[in-house]
């Protein structure tokens, strides 16, 4: 009489569709979705009151018409635009020195 090959302990082997159910991607998928939810629902509250209209129910432009055209908005937006692009512009310069440094030393690991 013959027995089927099976793990320790001479149990019976599972089916292979059995043997291949991995809950790490229902996780991962779930995880997912969790996060997707948590980012687009608040952006597309945002984005809906932004463009609503509070004399009457309508979606309109205007309010984004009158912050770009007064001009106590358009300082502070090109403070922003001003500070992004110098941030932007040292991280690439020191981390241009960094690595020239690095590849350039005796650092472990260096690609060279």
């Amino acid at each position: 009489m013959a027995e089927s090959v099976g793990s320790a302990g001479g149990a019976p082997a599972l089916p292979s569709a059995v043997r291949k159910l991995d809950p790490s991607a229902a996780v991962f998928g779930a995880a997912a979705l969790i996060l997707i939810f948590l980012v687009v629902v608040p952006l597309a509250w945002i984005f809906v009151a932004s463009v609503h209209s509070d004399a009457d129910e309508t979606l309109t432009l205007s309010n984004y018409v009158r912050a770009f055209s007064r001009s106590i908005y358009l300082e502070p937006i090109r403070n922003s635009l001003v500070l992004a692009t110098a941030a932007a512009v040292l991280a690439a310069a020191i981390h241009n020195e960094f690595t020239s440094g690095r590849s350039r030393s005796g650092w472990p690991n260096r690609r060279w």
